[in-house]
């Protein structure tokens, strides 16, 4: 009686280790076509990204930035929070972020257009901030 439940647990233990590689091959798989794809493809794929609208705050890890575009109305600032990996945030207006691995940084957007910005250290992260008048 005690060998047919130990079989199942055996089993479930191998079915959630069997979903858990195939999770992590696919996000690794997912993650290598975006490192291995051109810069001006991360460009051009954050310029034309849809954006959030009404999301103020963005997060930097694993080299994206999340989302990576969004929509504020003038006067909104938007925060930029680290997850663990050095980053920095450089807008194309001249302000930028100092290096951090964790923490946060925020830049108000009085100006209506779009502010497109980057990641120093890791040319394929790039964002954009739509600012609505």
């Amino acid at each position: 009686m005690s060998a047919a439940p130990r079989t199942v647990r055996r089993a479930g233990r191998r079915t959630l280790l069997g979903a858990g590689l195939v999770g992590a091959l696919a996000a690794a798989l997912v993650g290598w076509s975006l490192w291995s794809g051109s810069i001006d493809d991360a460009v051009a794929a954050a310029s034309t990204a849809p954006a959030a609208a009404g999301v103020d705050e963005v997060v930097l890890g694993d080299d994206v930035f999340a989302p990576v575009a969004v929509a504020v109305p003038v006067g909104t600032s938007v925060t930029w929070r680290w997850t663990g990996e050095e980053h920095d945030v450089v807008l194309d207006d001249g302000r930028r972020s100092p290096v951090q691995a964790d923490g946060s940084w925020t830049a108000r957007f009085d100006t209506q257009g779009t502010v497109a910005y980057r990641c120093s250290l890791h040319p394929r992260m790039h964002g954009r901030v739509d600012v609505d008048g």
